[in-house]
Parts: structure tokens; sequence; C-alpha cells
């Protein structure tokens, strides 16, 4: 299954679940949060591609091309297994 048949069915049961739980996706726009997040997992995991393009049409500012500086989040020794 392609990553964009995987969104395609991620956004066809996301307001069956919703609903289950009784969660109201249109309050912050939480819906369209996190088809963002499944599309950023998509990135981290594929890297460019499909998936690339499409979080950089609905997320511009995730991507962007001006960055010139490196900010490591989680400063110290990596875990052996990174």
């Amino acid at each position: 299954m392609t990553d964009a048949a995987k969104l395609r069915v991620f956004q066809e049961q996301l307001p069956f679940c919703a609903g289950v739980a009784s969660i109201d996706l249109a309050i912050d726009d939480l819906g369209a949060e996190l088809t963002e997040m499944f599309t950023v997992v998509n990135v981290v995991r594929h890297g460019e591609g499909p998936s690339c393009e499409r979080l950089r049409v609905m997320a511009p500012t995730l991507l962007s091309d001006t960055a010139v500086d490196y900010v490591d989040l989680v400063p110290g020794p990596r875990p052996p297994g990174e």
C-alpha cells in the first residue's frame, strides 16, 4: 500500500475512531493536526518523496529550506541504539 493510500485510509477511519471515543475533531482543528502528524511520521520513516511533498504543502514551516543552524533538541550522549 502506498503512503498516499495509507493517508487516505487514515483520513477515512479518523472520524469513525473519534466518534467512538467521543472526540470532536473540529475543536482546535484536531483532525487536521492528527493528519499532519501522520504525514510527519511518514516523512521520518521514508525521507524525501510524496509524503515529504505533501507535508511541504500542509505545513511549510516544518520544512524550511532556509535553516542554517542545526539545534540538537536532546543534547548529550546518544543511546547505543542510535
